[in-house]
């Protein structure tokens, strides 16, 4: 899956964002998203990273399944 760098400016002021190109990628999918994935490895923080191909900025009933289980999981 190929996505095109977004129209918006990811909230970011100009010197904030291009550090974030520099460090992580223009691209928030897949160049962010994976350099934030390895951070977390690197540091051994568990987490369990999922993109829903289906939904953009928002929910739906099997995100909120998929959380519901996930504080299940990991509630003491």
């Amino acid at each position: 899956m190929t996505m095109m760098p977004s129209a918006f400016d990811d909230a970011y002021s100009q010197e904030d964002r291009e550090l974030v190109y520099r460090l992580m990628g223009k691209q928030l999918i897949p160049q962010r998203w994976e350099f934030v994935q390895q951070v977390y490895r690197k540091n051994n923080i568990e987490a369990d990273f999922r993109t829903y191909s289906h939904i953009g900025h928002g929910t739906d009933l099997k995100i909120g399944n998929d959380l519901v289980e996930f504080f299940r999981k990991h509630s003491h």
